[in-house]
């Protein structure tokens, strides 16, 4: 996968997966030219609620480069606490129960139970899934 995100222009790289936007992203030093726009798409819902960060548990249940890492590491930037997580992960259940606000994008549907969840908790879910559902036309949402 590396060489494929190498080959990427960096210039054109509308993802932000290409190394030189990765590490500008991480080091906080240089903007990057792009950032992965799913990320971006969350850290701007996180701040329309949430409009500080500062101190706030932040749990992540996923790692991609697309999503997780990505909204992990702009979160730290902005002095969030970030517990970054995936499906693995022991005692899952009690980490996202203390989680201020808690982004999951694992793509598997009701992976998390609402009992995980701390009452008033900003969550924002990015995974995409297909679930049965019997009231709709096609049978599926």
């Amino acid at each position: 996968m590396q060489r494929v995100f190498e080959a990427i222009d960096p210039l054109k790289d509308v993802d932000g997966v290409h190394p030189n936007n990765l590490v500008n992203l991480i080091i906080r030093e240089k903007e990057p030219l792009y950032m992965p726009c799913t990320a971006k798409g969350c850290l701007y819902i996180i701040q329309k609620y949430c409009p500080s960060v500062i101190g706030k548990r932040v749990v992540i249940v996923g790692q991609s480069m697309i999503v997780g890492s990505p909204i992990a590491y702009l979160l730290q930037n902005l002095d969030a606490t970030v517990t970054s997580c995936n499906a693995m992960t022991q005692n899952l259940s009690s980490l996202t129960r203390q989680a201020d606000i808690l982004v999951i994008s694992v793509g598997n549907p009701l992976f998390i139970r609402g009992d995980w969840i701390k009452p008033g908790a900003l969550v924002i879910d990015v995974g995409t899934s297909v679930v049965s559902d019997e009231s709709m036309k096609s049978g599926r949402r």
